[in-house]
């Protein structure tokens, strides 16, 4: 803090009954002196210091007590009060003047040379992960405190570290690419280094409505659930839920159908790759949806991992099936991740916990298989919503509950009804992105729509927003691999089919 220093006024008296002598003081002529100080400096905004000044009648040196006041000549850097108490305002020069009627006046320099004591840069503080649009302005504020701790005008300049965030001051600085950087703050002479992190939202290239088509496919049949992804020879693989002959959108021999390329544009069937139960009544007998495929953890091989259920049963929960060819699937005995149900189930108590639609499968760093899934959270009693929600297993077979990553709350009223088929994608090491579905269709006009949100860590997830939505229309599910988003797509009226749309990242 400034010195805050104050002194007094003198109007001292030479002589003795001098009140009788002065009964006319606006005949009199004066002479005002500033005793002290000589010049005046301060360091910062806020500070004072008390005038010591006196009047004398020049026709016989007597000092007078009356008729003083001050006036100062610019306010915005200094004021004076009629005690002759100056207080630094701004920076910069100016004089602060003492005078009496019919006196002659005397001034003294003020200069308010604002010293930086601190420098404070500040982002969103609920938005730890900068998520702007390409070329979008970073909200960021840059304030430099005197010693006061009074805010002063001064100009900044930035520099990055890495190229993430681009400009040269705290109001001109625009993303550029996703990542970590540092941001190096500068103003008069003080420095401080800003670490963030940036997340370039990601584009649409053209309209949500590229149907996707598949020579041979069978006709017929309802897509549901799509699942896009990389084999490990490196063609793209489209596995997809097939009611065929349906009664209802999604009803009947819901099998797992698959779709091969080369290029990932131009598919062609590669029949079924799983079938459901025969009996509807069965565990796995409405259908099999979603799927996630990993290397196996025990053996050589691959393990996949799809929900399927009885709707009128056991309900919906994750099973799994091995593999030596990635493409000729045995499904395994044994439930990997639960609905909450019994075998066989308790009719006609319905499982309180629904779960896998959509996997997302990865590795911690500890160890663990961790698992992102559209399911129930695991409270009494069940709330009627999925959310999406982290399982972990330390050999894939064995799977026990964390919590819930993402939620409808937290998405909004748009998504009140579900949140669900997590596609997480890695922009930068260390920095993801999650595509997700989430609805409100349960309300007159209600859509379903695809959002992202972004995360460090894979655990704590910030939304982004909306990322597909045409009006009329709802987008189901969400699979994103190398640039390419598929959906599936239903406007009103009209037969769902599967649909993709180029996504640029930055």
């Amino acid at each position: 803090m400034g010195a805050n220093r104050t002194g007094i006024l003198v109007l001292a008296f030479l002589c003795a009954g001098c009140l009788d002598q002065i009964s006319e003081p606006a005949q009199a002529s004066v002479s005002v002196q500033i005793l002290s100080p000589g010049r005046i400096s301060f360091p910062a905004a806020g500070d004072t210091i008390s005038l010591v000044v006196s009047v004398i009648d020049v026709r016989n040196g007597m000092r007078l007590p009356f008729g003083l006041h001050f006036i100062t000549r610019d306010r915005a850097i200094a004021t004076v009060d009629g005690q002759g108490i100056v207080r630094a305002v701004g920076s910069g020069a100016t004089w602060v003047v003492a005078a009496a009627d019919l006196g002659t006046p005397d001034s003294v320099a003020v200069s308010v040379t604002r010293v930086v004591d601190s420098l404070v840069v500040e982002t969103d503080p609920h938005q730890p992960i900068l998520s702007i649009g390409y070329d979008g302005l970073l909200p960021m504020v840059c304030r430099v405190f005197d010693p006061s701790g009074a805010v002063i005008p001064t100009a900044t300049t930035v520099s990055s570290a890495t190229g993430a965030l681009e400009g040269t001051s705290c109001a001109d600085l625009r993303a550029r690419h996703s990542g970590p950087d540092t941001l190096r703050v500068q103003a008069a002479g003080y420095q401080t280094a800003l670490p963030v992190t940036v997340a370039v939202r990601p584009a649409l290239l053209g309209p949500p409505d590229q149907p996707i088509a598949a020579a041979g496919l069978p006709a017929g049949c309802q897509p549901w659930a799509p699942t896009f992804r990389h084999s490990s020879t490196g063609d793209w693989e489209l596995y997809f839920t097939g009611y065929c002959g349906a009664a209802a959108p999604t009803s009947g021999s819901g099998n797992l159908h698959r779709l091969r390329s080369t290029d990932g544009v131009h598919f062609s069937y590669d029949g079924v790759a799983m079938t459901r139960d025969p009996d509807p009544g069965n565990p796995r007998g409405t259908g099999i949806e979603n799927i996630a495929i990993v290397p196996r953890a025990d053996s050589p091989g691959w393990r996949m991992f799809f929900a399927a259920g009885g709707n009128d049963s056991y309900g919906w929960q994750i099973y799994s099936a091995v593999s030596s060819d990635e493409r000729t699937w045995k499904a395994e005995p044994g439930v990997r991740v639960s609905n909450g149900g019994t075998f066989p189930p308790l009719r006609p108590v319905q499982p309180p916990w629904p779960v896998g639609e959509g996997i997302e499968i990865d590795r911690t760093p500890e160890g663990e298989w961790r698992m992102i899934t559209g399911g129930y959270e695991n409270v009494r009693p069940a709330e009627n919503a999925f959310q999406l929600v982290e399982w972990r297993s330390p050999d894939q077979v064995t799977w026990s509950y964390r919590g819930a990553v993402l939620t409808t709350h937290q998405v909004g009223p748009a998504a009140s009804r579900s949140v669900y088929s997590p596609s997480v994608h890695q922009l930068v090491p260390g920095l993801y992105r999650m595509y997700f579905t989430g609805g409100n269709e349960q309300y007159p006009g209600g859509r379903s729509r695809i959002y992202t949100a972004v995360s460090v860590d894979r655990a704590h997830w910030q939304i982004e927003g909306v990322l597909v939505s045409q009006p009329n229309t709802d987008f189901f599910y969400s699979s994103f691999v190398d640039g390419t988003l598929v959906f599936v797509r239903q406007p009103v009226g009209v037969v769902r089919s599967l649909g993709s749309v180029q996504v640029l990242t930055r």
